[in-house]
């Protein structure tokens, strides 16, 4: 599950599994959250000085995390 722009990944669940990521995790489906770079718990930090934006994250981030899950 990816989130959208000034989001990140607890938007699809809580830490007590309520939300739509626990309710298919619940039903039987592999569910995957990512943070985007910067978002969430992920690093660096949104807020620090950095050099990469969605391009990198669709060029790059998005097809290594699907790469990842795929290899599993």
């Amino acid at each position: 599950m990816f989130h959208g722009t000034i989001e990140n990944g607890r938007i699809f669940y809580t830490q007590s599994g309520k939300g739509l990521a626990g309710y298919l995790a619940q039903h039987g489906f592999d569910v995957y959250v990512a943070d985007y770079r910067g978002r969430g718990l992920s690093t660096p930090s949104v807020k620090d000085k950095n050099d990469h934006g969605y391009y990198d994250v669709i060029t790059q981030d998005i097809p290594l995390l699907v790469k990842e899950i795929y290899n599993r």
